[in-house]
Parts: structure tokens; sequence; C-alpha cells
């Protein structure tokens, strides 16, 4: 039997995934009847520096079909909210409680002190456990945007992996003979002007010096002075660095992806506030890099890599469908425990 007659819950429900089922779950469980605010696009410009949280159109759909396939959508109500506050045409229902996870509670605090002002009865405050991932960290929608986990809570890099080293198999050697993007055989500094440079990713020399000759200071290399087997550079100055860069040096043979490479990518990763440009230069080879570089990078980056012998280079947009990809296909290396 239901605990409330009615409560209310509000989130911005990005990336519909694991945790909203199991938080929207948990509430039908102890309400007949649930408001619930989804935020505006408006009040997440605001609240978060992030372009790649979705349109609410899109995330009050996906919020509306799983209400829909779960025989629940009769019980809710569903409308937008540019605060931390519900509207106030809700503030006449008798509103039982508010249901709300450890993460925000404090948004709870702050309507019962509003409530509290209006002479309004405080509600209760539910909170609801959080759904974790396979890594022991709760399942999040910034998680998701970041690139560390898919919607379901699984990490995008396997734990051995940051211990032991991936070996291309023979049988796959194919694989990265072919595009895993859109090949540009003619790179023009036209083609570039959508793109964040902050948000831009170069794996190997050519294509690192090809963005810097067009004037494009982007953000994150990966580099081995290497060109088609070849050593063909000496200094990053060679590539177009200034010199101010921050660079991080590792060690990885030919055909393998080793621990080192994978830590030293998701340090990288970790410090993409940094002003500086970032650099990996590798004491061996970088052909494989790529793998490591999708599946850590956060979504709506863009990476570009040489395709030798083609003309031209590589460009990849990152997205859920291309780390998906890509994991299947780190899978299917030959793992080596250290």
């Amino acid at each position: 039997m239901a605990q409330y007659n009615l409560v209310v819950c509000g989130g911005t429900f990005d990336h519909f995934h694991k945790g909203h089922r199991h938080f929207l779950l948990y509430i039908f469980s102890i309400a007949k009847e649930v408001l619930i605010g989804v935020t505006t696009d408006e009040y997440v410009g605001i609240k978060k520096a992030d372009n790649n949280i979705e349109q609410f159109n899109v995330r009050r759909a996906s919020l509306m079909n799983f209400l829909q396939q779960e025989g629940l959508i009769s019980r809710a109500k569903i409308t937008a909210i540019d605060s931390v506050f519900y509207p106030q045409d809700w503030e006449i229902l008798p509103i039982e409680a508010i249901v709300v996870t450890k993460e925000s509670v404090g948004g709870a605090d702050v309507i019962n002190k509003d409530r509290k002002k209006k002479s309004l009865k405080p509600l209760n405050v539910v909170v609801s456990d959080m759904e974790i991932a396979g890594d022991g960290i709760a399942i999040s929608s910034s998680r998701i945007r970041k690139g560390e986990i898919n919607r379901e809570g699984r990490p995008f890099v396997k734990k051995q992996w940051f211990s032991g080293t991936l070996i291309l198999p023979e049988h796959l050697r194919g694989v990265f003979q072919q595009p895993f993007g859109t090949l540009l055989p003619e790179v023009k500094k036209e083609e570039f002007l959508s793109f964040d440079p902050s948000r831009i990713v170069t794996v190997g020399d050519v294509a690192t010096k090809t963005l810097h000759d067009l004037g494009i200071t982007h953000k994150f290399s990966v580099v081995d002075f290497i060109v088609e087997r070849k050593k063909t550079f000496d200094t990053l100055s060679e590539l177009g660095f200034a010199g101010d860069e921050k660079v991080f040096q590792v060690v990885n043979p030919a055909a393998r992806i080793n621990s080192a490479l994978f830590t030293s990518l998701k340090a990288m990763f970790d410090n993409l506030d940094q002003h500086r440009q970032l650099v990996c230069k590798v004491e061996g080879e970088e052909d494989l890099a790529v793998v490591p570089v999708l599946l850590l990078a956060p979504l709506g980056f863009s990476v570009f890599y040489g395709q030798p012998p083609k003309k031209g280079i590589v460009s990849i947009d990152v997205t859920e469908e291309k780390k998906e990809e890509v994991y299947r296909l780190a899978e299917r290396f030959i793992t080596e425990t250290s």
C-alpha cells in the first residue's frame, strides 16, 4: 500500500539512464500520484556549462516513454521547471513529500524554507538510494556526458585495462586499416569552423601538425614523432606547439595498448580545465591510441587521426554509439595481465 497520496520530485533527466529508472520506480512504489518537474533548457544552460545536455523535448520524451512502458503515466503529471522551486500552482495541491537523492537534498531544504516563509507546512523529505555503476560509483547523467559510463552504468574502460596490456590480435589488424570515422582527403580550415578547439583531440603527428598548420590550437594531442613507422620529428615545436603545453610522457610498444597509456590519457582528460594544451608524448608507438582516446573522451568531443597510406585525416565524433563500438572492439583484444 502506498505511503503517500501525492509527492513531488524534479530533475534534468538527461541521457535517461538506469539510475533514473530506479529513482522513479521507487517513487511510484511509495506514492499513488507523482508530480514531476523537468528542468527547462534555459535553467540547465544557467546551471551547468555543458553543451551536451539533451534538449528539453528529448528529455521529457524519454521520461514519458519510460512511464508509459511501466504503466505509470496515468499516475504522473509532468511539467517544466525553471528553478529549484516547483510551479506556484502546485502549492495549493496537497503534496505530502518531496523525493530526492542524497545529491539533491539541498534543493529540498531550500523548498521547505520557502514554504515556511509562506506559512505552508514543510514537506517530508524522502531520500532515495542512488543506483551504483559497475565501478562502484553512482550512476549520473554527468558521468555519461563525461564518457565514463554508459546508460546502464557499465564503465567504458574495464578495471583490468588500467593494470594490464591489450594486444592487437592478427585477425583484427585489418580493422585498423579502415577509417573509424569520416576521411577528409583535403583538409581545409573552413571544415573546422564548426568545431570547438577545446573539444578536439588529435592522435598522431600528421593530424596534430595539420591542425596547427591551419592555425587551430586544439586542446589535446597524442604524438610519438613517428610517421608510417619512420622517425620523422624530434621536438614538439616541429609539430607546431608553442612550448607552454603540459606534457605527459608514456612508454607504449607497437600493436599494444598498455596500462600506462590508459592511465596517462585518463589523467589528461581529468585535466581538461587547464588553459594549456595537453600532450601525450609516447615513447614507442601510438598506433592504437585512438582506441583508449575514444573510450575515455567525453561525449561531444571530436577526434582526428591520420590514416596511412590514405591522404588526409579521419574525423570521428565521440558519441555513445561510437564508444560502444570501440568498447566491443577492445574486448576482442588479447588481455595480458601484469
